[in-house]
């Protein structure tokens, strides 16, 4: 792998990426129909998705890990054009993913009849076989995988299915564990575990308490990882659970992993993309210093009057070896031909589960009661729609609170629908190192209506060179 000196020296090349998650075996809809019978009004998840150099696609491809739903996830995967490639990564639903969990539980989440290992062979052989890589198709569970793009740009890739265990789903570990630093030294870049065809070591067997997980891949120092992909959310970045009380306030916990928080903050890359948390879709970019934050717990929504500071519970706290650099609001970027700018110059299905038992119930019991016909058009939003827009919108504070990171609001509805995606952030000004852009692309909603938008990023990625890393080359 390149050294950080050599990278910076090296042309950068503008880079389209569009990210999903949490599609739970659904298809984009045609253009002007609704998604489905359940949520019928025009959604902005809609066919073809907008054109990129990469698609990442980060977990819960399905909802609960059967072959008829794994096909229809493969489908929508090849439907995109085969020039581009399409990183995936499985999640927590992915249940038939995870052969060693998937071994003890087959039926926990499951109604259909268990599959033998040849059937659990066909599933994998979706994602790895000739067929889904002649489609551009490669398929990670932890590790570095290095890709050359066919713009010339050299991506790599850290990826992670793991995520903190929660109601014994798939690829979870107990949430004292840490994967993603080095047990001796938290400041120590890994091994990368790469393979000549960018498949990591570390995939398969899932975990609850009774047994253990594959050892894992921790992430690499800053310098080394352009994306970083995890299905579960980092502490305290997009990822709060919606629990609103009687003044329409959130009181929801952040949920994310505090290891992956620490390891992020060690690592900066330009973008952290996951899901898992329906509810605290969004992207927010995040100002990095050498220190610990100021003390102040929030963010900000960038849009189109300017910026205004909003608390987000634990939102911006951090206990780690990193920080946030509180930044002046003016002239940090502005609306562009429907961008965000950062700066100017540049088969059976039960009902899944939710973070918590609570939840859980709470989920099923507001889905039972739902009707079509209740939701405006466009659908569940914002009212019905909780993101993490309108549930930090709402908890203004009474004067400054500072904080790096910055809340970026999408696009109107509307529109959202007219281009397929959220908004297009541009990220090609962003300072690799201090700067780190975060997505949530879960495209289901909380009540697993896939109403949310998928987002395009526009970053700046190094020129690929001989010498390269490149088992997961797109160069034919």
């Amino acid at each position: 792998m390149a050294t950080t000196s050599r990278r910076k020296e090296r042309k950068m090349i503008s880079t389209r990426i569009l990210i999903i998650s949490d599609t739970h075996a659904q298809l984009p809809s045609q253009p002007g129909e609704g998604a489905s019978p359940a949520a019928p009004a025009v959604v902005p998840f809609q066919a073809p998705l907008p054109a990129a150099d990469v698609l990442i696609h980060c977990g819960d491809l399905t909802m609960n890990g059967a072959l008829s739903q794994h096909e229809a996830a493969a489908t929508l995967l090849r439907n995109t054009p085969s020039e581009t490639l399409k990183i995936v990564v499985p999640g927590n639903h992915d249940i038939t993913l995870d052969r060693g969990y998937y071994a003890r539980f087959p039926r926990l989440h499951a109604h259909y009849d268990t599959y033998a290992d040849d059937a659990l062979d066909r599933i994998r052989e979706l994602y790895t076989g000739q067929r889904a890589r002649d489609a551009g198709i490669r398929y990670l569970e932890e590790g570095v995988a290095a890709f050359t793009l066919r713009n010339g740009a050299h991506l790599t890739v850290y990826a992670s299915a793991w995520q903190p265990e929660f109601c014994n789903w798939a690829f979870g570990y107990e949430r004292g564990v840490d994967r993603f630093n080095h047990p001796c030294s938290r400041r120590q870049g890994p091994e990368t575990g790469d393979d000549e065809d960018g498949e990591q070591a570390g995939q398969g067997d899932g975990h609850r308490i009774e047994h253990e997980p594959p050892s894992p891949v921790p992430v690499p120092d800053h310098g080394e990882i352009d994306i970083v992909v995890t299905h579960g959310p980092p502490r305290g970045i997009l990822d709060k659970v919606w629990a609103p009380g009687p003044d329409g306030v959130n009181h929801g916990e952040n949920v994310g992993c505090d290891h992956l928080r620490r390891a992020v903050g060690r690592c900066r890359p330009r973008i952290h993309c996951f899901g898992h948390i329906h509810e605290a879709w969004g992207a927010v970019w995040k100002r990095w210093f050498d220190g610990k934050d100021g003390g102040g717990v929030g963010i900000e929504i960038r849009g189109e009057g300017g910026y205004t500071s909003i608390t987000g519970g634990d939102v911006g706290r951090d206990e780690h070896d990193d920080g946030t650099e509180t930044e002046k609001r003016e002239g940090r970027g502005e609306k562009q031909n429907g961008s965000a700018t950062r700066r100017s110059n540049v088969e059976d299905v039960s009902f899944p589960s939710s973070m918590t038992e609570q939840r859980q119930r709470q989920q099923t019991q507001q889905d039972s009661t739902i009707s079509p016909s209740q939701f405006p058009n466009p659908p569940y939003h914002p009212k019905d729609n909780p993101n993490c827009y309108y549930m930090y919108k709402t908890q203004n504070p009474q004067q400054d609170v500072p904080g790096g990171e910055t809340l970026l609001q999408p696009d109107p509805y509307e529109e959202q629908i007219r281009q397929r995606c959220a908004t297009t952030v541009d990220a090609r000004g962003l300072e690799f190192g201090a700067e780190t852009l975060f997505v949530n692309a879960s495209i289901m909603n909380l009540r697993y209506r896939p109403v949310n938008a998928p987002w395009l990023v526009d970053v700046m990625l190094p020129e690929a060179e001989d010498g390269d890393q490149g088992g997961g080359t797109r160069n034919e």
